[in-house]
């Protein structure tokens, strides 16, 4: 069940609504959007950007620590499972391309490092902030 979630683009992904009672669904797009910025975090803190922000970003596993409560034990399974695998490891490995792909476009159009980097920020901050409040809205709702 989790699996197919999981293919998809972190960016690509939306939580329409709050969980009212346990949706697998509902509450895997949100652990997707979250475990995905926490780890865009991690990257963002040790790209050539790192300077923008101070804030020391979550781990990854804190955060999968966390959401594995929420899950009832055959779904907890499967997604221990499937954070082990290679193709968990690959997909979050696509944030450090993403990052430096939207760096080295910012450098070519012209734009000076600094700003480069601000705006990589700012475009990437959108995108965790969109992680971190679909989760808030699980973790409130059970």
């Amino acid at each position: 069940m989790f699996r197919k979630f999981f293919l998809t683009i972190i960016f690509s992904m939306t939580l329409s609504s709050p969980v009212a009672a346990y949706d697998a669904v509902e509450v895997s797009n949100a652990i997707v959007m979250y475990l995905g910025a926490a780890d865009l975090q991690q990257k963002l803190s040790i790209s050539q950007c790192s300077y923008v922000s101070k804030k020391i970003p979550p781990r990854l596993e804190d955060r999968l620590r966390e959401v594995l409560s929420y899950l009832t034990p055959s779904d907890k399974a499967e997604l221990e499972k499937y954070f082990r695998s290679a193709d968990f490891k690959n997909k979050m490995a696509q944030h450090k391309i993403i990052i430096n792909d939207m760096y080295d476009a910012y450098l070519k159009e012209g734009i000076d490092k600094r700003t480069a980097c601000g705006l990589l920020w700012g475009s990437l901050s959108q995108v965790i902030s969109k992680g971190e409040l679909a989760w808030k809205n699980v973790d409130k709702n059970h």
